[in-house]
């Protein structure tokens, strides 16, 4: 089966401009879901993907700003009969592995609590959307074990003196973790590496 897949796949087109690609292998991420409500998994993997486009197409903005811009732009149209064939034709596009390592993550500790701050943060959020869904869903407690002590570090004195100190500064180091992290992998692979458990 998976083999019949892979060779109708080679039918399944993603547009040239990787923007477009991009937002739609999120769509047809969430469209080939198995379950009736995608679950943590199948939204972190559209978060990857809609990082991905923002990066793509930056519209001359930071990636958190250009992340809020997409929230209210329309996603590409998927046919939901070939969104499973597409997903394997936007693994082909945007290869990542499968896991990434704690070794990895940048070797400077406040960039490496910068980047992993920014990745926990956007799946929080995920998994927050994911809970009001699905109650017994675990994903958000599994984040935020990782996420609030990754926070407590980026304490005042760190930030001084790491040069952050003011806003401007802070969010640009933050943004430019967060770009970093997609050269390693999708978001909950990075999210593994910076202490997740389970799953």
């Amino acid at each position: 089966m998976l083999t019949l897949l892979a060779l109708m796949a080679q039918s399944a087109t993603l547009d040239a401009d990787p923007y477009v690609a991009a937002r739609t292998c999120a769509t047809a991420t969430m469209q080939a879901a198995d379950a009736p409500l995608p679950g943590f998994v199948d939204a972190s993997r559209m978060l990857f993907y809609t990082m991905y486009g923002a990066r793509a197409r930056p519209a001359g903005k930071p990636l958190m700003e250009r992340l809020n811009d997409m929230t209210k732009e329309p996603l590409p149209k998927v046919n939901p009969a070939e969104a499973k064939l597409l997903v394997l034709a936007c693994e082909k596009r945007f290869p990542r592995p499968a896991t990434v390592s704690a070794e990895q993550l940048p070797a400077k500790e406040v960039d490496r609590d910068l980047m992993c701050y920014g990745v926990l943060g956007l799946l929080q959020g995920v998994a927050q959307s994911v809970r009001g869904s699905q109650p017994n869903d675990p994903w958000l407690d599994r984040i935020k074990a990782a996420a609030d002590p990754t926070e407590a570090r980026l304490t005042d004195e760190v930030l001084i003196g790491a040069g952050l100190a003011n806003k401007e500064d802070f969010m640009r180091a933050y943004n430019r973790q967060l770009v970093a992290s997609l050269d390693l992998g999708e978001p909950l692979a990075v999210a593994r590496a910076c202490g997740v458990k389970g799953g």
